[in-house]
């Protein structure tokens, strides 16, 4: 998911991968890999090797998303959510771009209410993400200001929108 970032301008100081699947290094090919990675233990072992900028493996990780461990990283008061969306926009599996893209059928999907008051398809996995992120954030309390970008998304517990 590096490559669509980089193709409009966005270059990540921080990179987290979790997945060990082998086609995760898809994610990667031909990307700029200079900033800093952060990598759970069992990740494709081609990112790590072919990754130009430092390393560092992160044990324990928190949470069970890159999402998840990038925030368990930072120590920002603010932090913005940018495409944390927990369903399936335009029933798309991931954003333009993305190598593992794929469209979603309604089977083993179920419906929520986005930003928009629109009916939208997530699943269960997508579902306790979201869980995971809104018990993070209430126990951080008022120390951390998390803004969600994208009412085409499921809204997040202790979230505020963004006027985008």
């Amino acid at each position: 998911m590096l490559r669509p970032l980089q193709a409009v301008g966005i270059y990540p100081e921080v990179t987290c991968v979790l997945d060990p699947s082998a086609i995760i290094a898809l994610h990667f090919a031909h990307a700029t890999t200079s900033g800093h990675l952060c990598y759970a233990a069992g990740v494709c072992k081609s990112v790590i090797e072919e990754w130009t900028g430092p390393k560092t493996l992160i044990e324990p990780v928190f949470g069970s998303s890159v999402l998840h461990m990038a925030i368990g990283l930072t120590y920002a008061e603010v932090i913005h959510l940018v495409g944390a969306d927990f369903c399936y926009v335009g029933r798309q599996s991931h954003a333009t771009g993305v190598v593992t893209r794929y469209d979603v059928g309604r089977k083993h999907c179920t419906t929520e209410v986005n930003g928009y008051g629109e009916t939208v398809l997530t699943d269960r996995d997508l579902l306790h993400y979201r869980r995971e992120l809104e018990a993070w954030i209430l126990s951080t309390g008022p120390s951390v200001r998390v803004i969600k970008h994208g009412r085409g998304g499921l809204p997040v517990v202790g979230a505020e929108w963004a006027d985008d």
